[in-house]
């Protein structure tokens, strides 16, 4: 790798897994620039699907060089919709990258970002390597065949312009190699979430644990399931209701919800319907995240569609307590060990849905146990395994 190595990323805006990964890549030598089509996600704006405002309490900025295209307070952009790449060219100038990394297709902000960075590399008078690392997935959602003919055409263009490309997971690999892209111009470079916000060790659990549940009168013994996200349709909320309605003995059972959402009243009266028992802990930071997850005795994602991984799922195992997803979130082939770090079921079937939740609470009483060994599992998807992969892309898109 060049020892004046300067990467430029390219995003809407800043981003709250991604921004501890930019420190560590640069703290591991390479010049790290983000150029951010906007800083709303910092000034604060309204999550159309959460159906609240949301301004991340972490610092997005600290550890790499950040340069904005715009900015909300100027009257820009407040969604990633309305993002424009407005004097990207101008940025690229000014930060003289010899990579650019992109990190999508759709909103149209990443396409264009994308199409000046592929002109930008071939007007530079020195060499420069563009990287993708995407969410790329054939799995998130399920389209016809001439739609599904009009993405991969518009994907084989897309990707042409590309020099390398980071793979997130096994689906993901499976989605370039779908298009034929050689092994050589392919390196791992995993999800990951940022731990220094946590607090995600067993002494914690011990000293958070029954605050929360004091704080929501569930009962000491009783088996908890967590949901972390947006109470949304695609989420599949309402089919972890209903799976939970038609178990035995559901008295011993408590669901949390931890975020906001437009089903949010309708689960509190199909709860009441099927008989269970619920608690909304409304939307939460980062920071405060830890407190539920010791609460709790495992995750469920039961997402329908549009999961492209989960990043949730890392965060539930690193505080040692198994997940149970649907077969259509993205993670399930690299992150679900049966009997290990949690289960997968049939997407949309409360059936197969309650009997991963009855396997995972008839080993409630080994769970200390397994909570060790859950946390070492996700280690591999480390903020430093994505970095390093990162920098492995880079060395080999150099040979390249």
């Amino acid at each position: 790798m060049k020892k004046d190595e300067r990467l430029a990323v390219i995003h809407t805006h800043p981003i709250q897994y991604l921004a501890p990964l930019y420190h560590e890549v640069q703290q591991r030598g390479v010049s790290v620039t983000a150029i951010y089509g906007s800083d709303f996600s910092i000034a604060g704006y309204e999550d159309e699907e959460f159906g609240t405002s949301v301004s991340w309490d972490v610092d997005l900025l600290s550890g790499y060089n950040a340069h904005f295209l715009d900015r909300k307070k100027r009257g820009g952009p407040s969604a990633p919709e309305e993002t424009n790449v407005k004097g990207l060219w101008q940025a690229l100038n000014e930060v003289e990258p010899t990579a650019i990394m992109l990190s999508a297709y759709y909103p149209w902000f990443h396409s264009l970002a994308s199409l000046t960075s592929a002109l930008y590399a071939r007007k530079s008078k020195r060499r420069v390597r563009l990287l993708l690392r995407a969410e790329t997935t054939d799995h998130a959602e399920h389209r016809g065949g001439l739609k599904q003919t009009a993405r991969d055409t518009f994907l084989l263009l897309f990707y042409s312009l590309f020099d390398h490309f980071l793979y997130i997971g096994e689906r993901s690999k499976n989605h370039y190699q779908r298009f034929n892209i050689d092994s050589e111009r392919l390196s791992f470079s995993p999800y990951s979430v940022n731990i220094d916000v946590f607090q995600e060790g067993e002494s914690e659990r011990e000293e958070m644990r029954d605050g929360v549940r004091d704080d929501f009168w569930i009962e000491g013994d009783t088996f908890t399931i967590l949901f972390v996200g947006k109470m949304s349709e695609r989420k599949g909320v309402d089919v972890l209701v209903k799976a939970l309605g038609g178990m035995d003995a559901k008295e011993e059972i408590a669901l949390m919800f931890v975020g906001e959402g437009p089903l949010k009243e309708e689960l509190r009266h199909q709860a009441r319907q099927e008989g269970v028992q619920v608690h909304f802990a409304g939307f939460q930071n980062q920071e405060d995240l830890s407190r539920f997850y010791h609460a709790s005795d495992t995750l469920v994602l039961p997402s329908r569609r549009g999961e492209t991984w989960g990043l949730v799922v890392n965060e539930a195992l690193h505080h040692g307590i198994p997940a149970i997803v649907s077969d259509q979130v993205g993670c399930a082939t690299d992150l679900i060990e049966s009997g290990r770090t949690g289960e997968v079921f049939r997407s949309e079937d409360p059936k197969d849905l309650r009997q991963a939740i009855s396997k995972v609470k008839s080993e409630y009483e080994r769970a200390g146990e397994h909570r060790e060994e859950v946390r070492q599992f996700v280690e591999a998807y480390s903020i430093e395994a994505s970095a390093k992969g990162i920098l492995n892309a880079l060395r080999r898109s150099e040979r390249g």
